[in-house]
Protein backbone atom coordinates (compact mmCIF):
# COMPACT_ATOMS: atom_id res chain seq x y z
CA UNK A 1 0.00 0.00 0.00
CA UNK A 2 1.18 3.88 -0.87
CA UNK A 3 0.98 6.60 0.95
CA UNK A 4 -2.43 7.70 -0.88
CA UNK A 5 -4.27 4.39 -0.50
CA UNK A 6 -3.51 4.75 3.21
CA UNK A 7 -5.11 8.21 3.68
CA UNK A 8 -8.48 7.68 1.24
CA UNK A 9 -8.70 4.51 3.86
CA UNK A 10 -8.75 6.93 6.77
CA UNK A 11 -10.88 9.85 4.77
CA UNK A 12 -13.19 7.02 3.97
CA UNK A 13 -13.75 5.53 7.30
CA UNK A 14 -13.79 9.02 9.12
CA UNK A 15 -16.74 9.53 6.58
CA UNK A 16 -18.54 6.33 7.14
CA UNK A 17 -18.40 7.01 10.99
CA UNK A 18 -19.94 10.27 10.18
CA UNK A 19 -22.72 9.02 8.10
CA UNK A 20 -23.35 6.26 10.19
CA UNK A 21 -23.39 8.81 13.44
CA UNK A 22 -26.08 10.95 11.16
CA UNK A 23 -28.20 7.67 10.15
CA UNK A 24 -28.48 6.67 13.60
CA UNK A 25 -29.57 10.31 14.81
CA UNK A 26 -32.37 9.78 11.69
CA UNK A 27 -33.65 6.38 13.04
CA UNK A 28 -33.69 7.97 16.28
CA UNK A 29 -35.83 10.43 15.07
CA UNK A 30 -38.05 8.29 13.18
CA UNK A 31 -38.54 5.87 15.64
CA UNK A 32 -39.86 9.10 18.16
CA UNK A 33 -41.79 10.22 15.67
CA UNK A 34 -43.41 6.59 14.37
CA UNK A 35 -44.34 6.80 18.11
CA UNK A 36 -45.66 9.82 18.87
CA UNK A 37 -46.44 12.04 16.18
CA UNK A 38 -47.67 9.88 13.13
CA UNK A 39 -47.90 12.86 10.51
CA UNK A 40 -44.69 13.78 11.48
CA UNK A 41 -43.45 10.36 10.41
CA UNK A 42 -45.47 10.32 7.31
CA UNK A 43 -43.87 13.71 6.04
CA UNK A 44 -40.12 12.01 6.66
CA UNK A 45 -41.05 9.33 4.60
CA UNK A 46 -42.05 11.60 1.68
CA UNK A 47 -39.61 13.79 1.71
CA UNK A 48 -36.89 10.72 1.90
CA UNK A 49 -38.77 9.38 -1.47
CA UNK A 50 -38.30 13.01 -2.94
CA UNK A 51 -34.77 12.73 -2.45
CA UNK A 52 -33.77 9.52 -2.96
CA UNK A 53 -35.66 9.70 -6.05
CA UNK A 54 -34.15 12.99 -7.19
CA UNK A 55 -30.69 11.70 -6.90
CA UNK A 56 -31.70 8.56 -8.83
CA UNK A 57 -32.90 10.52 -11.36
CA UNK A 58 -29.96 13.17 -11.44
CA UNK A 59 -27.54 9.67 -11.44
CA UNK A 60 -29.72 7.83 -14.27
CA UNK A 61 -29.43 11.52 -16.71
CA UNK A 62 -25.41 11.71 -15.86
CA UNK A 63 -25.14 7.62 -16.85
CA UNK A 64 -27.01 9.00 -19.77
CA UNK A 65 -24.93 12.24 -20.87
CA UNK A 66 -21.52 9.90 -19.93
CA UNK A 67 -22.66 7.29 -22.44
CA UNK A 68 -22.85 9.42 -25.19
CA UNK A 69 -19.89 11.23 -24.88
Amino acid sequence: MNEKMILATLKNRKRNRLFLTFEGIYAIILLFSVLFYFPLFILELKIQFILISTFYLISWGVAKFHKRS
